[in-house]
């Protein structure tokens, strides 16, 4: 079930590649690891980085592109030529 959820945030490039694989390897490990306290640490490592991912690197990324775009609005630079989109 959880590994569905990574899945489909992988599908829908709410999370990259690298954290898809680390989620893959954990999952593969999870029943191979002879020592529980060392499974534990990687998973919570893991937890950390993907909310970490998901959640900080959005908000401190909108929070950049809107920092730019209010700068580029006071010396009317156009959107596109900043993020490369339409106008």
């Amino acid at each position: 079930m959880l590994a569905d959820g990574i899945k489909q945030l992988l599908d829908t490039n709410i999370i990259d590649s690298r954290l898809y694989d680390w989620s893959q390897h954990l999952h593969a490990f999870r029943n191979l690891a002879a020592h529980p306290d060392m499974q534990a640490e990687s998973i919570t490592v893991f937890v950390y980085a993907i909310t970490e991912y998901v959640y900080d690197l959005a908000e401190r990324h909108e929070e950049f592109k809107e920092r730019q775009e209010k700068r580029a609005k006071a010396k009317k630079i156009p959107p596109s030529s900043i993020w490369g989109g339409d106008d």
